[in-house]
């Protein structure tokens, strides 16, 4: 049986260089083979330098797929796969020398409607995050890339967690025709979510099921720029986006689209932010900013993206 191990990759050569690095530990249980597909999603750094550079330490394929996205990478790379099934990862962790092992194991004994596993992902901090930022927004704690996985178990619906992006696995011929949906994921600096989310919830609505697979861990890499207050408003902006493209503009009378008591929230959250910035009332201020972006952005979904996609 084969596993395809897949990167999709954007601009970040120097964290490749360092994913690739560690690939070369991975162990690869009896019975198994195994390929590394990469592909560049347009990059204009020295990503194909560093590519050529692992090449001959790795079974590696590369594949360059100019129409940007994320989703359109993950799509690429399920076309060229050749493995049974198809570990998604990215460009900027560090694997686990087990991480295949761990997943070949779980593959063996698992059911024949078991058609996703995900594992656990611990954040790679080269700077800890400010403790105002954590009180203020919890989720900068795991770096908004964190997941503890403290047993195995089934995945039979959304209440049983999802796996993210940077560790889960699917199996090839079970997912049949699903695909990551364009319309969600990053696309160059945009931050918009969702995509892997989607994709997961569509193989529940047919009648599969996941699995949870405690023993995969990786260490997934946190820019300490992406934890800085106008990055963290933009992040809050863009999962208030993407929640409203999976969910649907929520219940409530509309106004312009939009219920209003998202007007309603989005406005009062507004004085409040300008309140505590003016008072200097740092821990509150953001608090309140980012409550506020956050219901701006599924303002501005409601208002100019229609709601959840098809």
């Amino acid at each position: 049986m084969m596993i395809t191990v897949a990167v999709c990759t954007w601009n970040r050569a120097e964290l490749l260089d360092k994913t690739l690095s560690e690939m070369t530990k991975l162990r690869v249980p009896s019975g198994f083979d195994w390929e590394l597909v990469v592909v560049n999603n347009n990059c204009t750094d020295d990503t194909n330098e560093v590519i050529s550079r692992h090449a001959a330490s790795l079974p590696l394929r590369s594949f360059f797929e100019k129409e940007p996205g994320h989703s359109n990478a993950r799509n690429r790379a399920i076309a060229e796969a050749r493995g049974d099934w198809i570990l998604f990862t990215d460009d900027d962790v560090l694997v686990d020398p087990g991480l295949l092992e761990a997943y070949c194991e779980a593959v063996l004994g698992c059911a024949e409607d078991v058609a996703f596993m995900g594992g656990a992902v611990e954040p790679w901090f080269p700077e800890p995050p400010d403790p105002v930022l954590v009180e203020a927004i919890p989720a900068v704690a795991s770096g908004f890339c964190g997941l503890s996985v403290p047993k195995d178990g089934p995945i039979r619906s959304r209440g049983d967690g999802l796996p993210i992006g940077a560790n889960f696995l699917i199996s090839r011929e079970r997912i049949g025709d699903v695909r990551f949906d364009k319309r969600f994921g990053r696309k160059g600096t945009q931050l918009l979510g969702g995509d892997e989310t989607s994709f997961f919830r569509e193989l529940l609505r047919r009648g599969f099921r996941g699995r949870w697979v405690s023993t995969a861990r990786l260490r997934h890499y946190v820019i300490p720029e992406r934890l800085t207050v106008p990055e963290l408003m933009r992040f809050m902006f863009a999962c208030g986006r993407s929640d409203v493209l999976l969910d649907g503009v929520p219940e409530g009378r509309t106004l312009f689209g939009a219920p209003g008591w998202v007007w309603k929230q989005t406005l009062a959250l507004a004085v409040k932010s300008f309140w505590n910035r003016a008072r200097g009332r740092r821990l509150e201020a953001i608090r309140s900013a980012s409550r506020f972006n956050y219901r701006l952005g599924m303002l501005r979904e409601c208002v100019l993206g229609g709601g959840a996609v098809e």
